[in-house]
């Protein structure tokens, strides 16, 4: 799934939304300006009705287009992080462990396609080129360390920078996607995280 970058959207719905309002507004002040007899003055009301009108469905198109957008970028996100999440878990039956943070991409990427390895890293509605961080207090831990895999954080939304970024819960950018993260969890799975959860998503070892 492609991703149509935000910025346009507002862009051209703002125009549309800022054109019907001026033409509402100008009419508005000519009715009252040149005080037209009563028939011209009901033309003018009726041209004010539309620009209003007007600007309102395209406010309505702006919003509609915004929420589709955003769930677009989320859609994308929590596929990027099913993939991660698959490599994450393919490092560990291979090695026993969770791979090391400084260096969890180079390390997992050998379980990737050349495709996915161009792609998957980078959130669409993240800033930057950046988008995932890697939980630190997995980094080297066995896997038979961590009893309850589905409850504990791996990778996460975050606005860190750089590549192999690290971190902990203070790193995660919770508002990303309309008020809460996706986080893939240490059993690969991908779900929604908001802040007041922190607490049950972290394991230190």
């Amino acid at each position: 799934m492609e991703y149509i970058p935000f910025s346009y959207d507002v862009l051209v719905y703002r125009s549309i939304f800022a054109i019907g309002a001026v033409v509402a507004v100008r009419l508005a002040f000519g009715a009252i300006q040149r005080r037209r007899p009563l028939a011209g003055l009901h033309r003018q009301l009726i041209g004010v009705t539309v620009g209003v009108a007007c600007a309102f469905a395209a406010y309505t198109l702006y919003v509609l287009m915004r929420q589709t957008s955003e769930n677009s970028a989320e859609a994308v996100c929590r596929a990027n992080l099913q993939v991660l999440g698959r490599a994450l878990l393919q490092y560990g039956a291979a090695t026993g462990k969770y791979p090391p943070a400084l260096h969890w991409q180079r390390d997992i990427t050998r379980y990737l396609t050349p495709e996915e390895a161009n792609r998957v890293f980078h959130c669409p509605a993240a800033h930057g080129s950046g988008g995932y961080a890697y939980n630190v207090a997995l980094a080297g831990a066995p896997l038979t360390d961590i009893p309850a895999p589905s409850r504990v954080l791996a990778l996460f939304d975050s606005d860190t920078d750089r590549p192999d970024a690290a971190g902990s819960p203070a790193d995660v950018a919770w508002s990303r996607h309309v008020g809460r993260a996706l986080c893939a969890m240490a059993d690969g799975h991908v779900q929604p995280c908001r802040r007041e959860q922190t607490a049950d998503l972290v394991r230190a070892h």
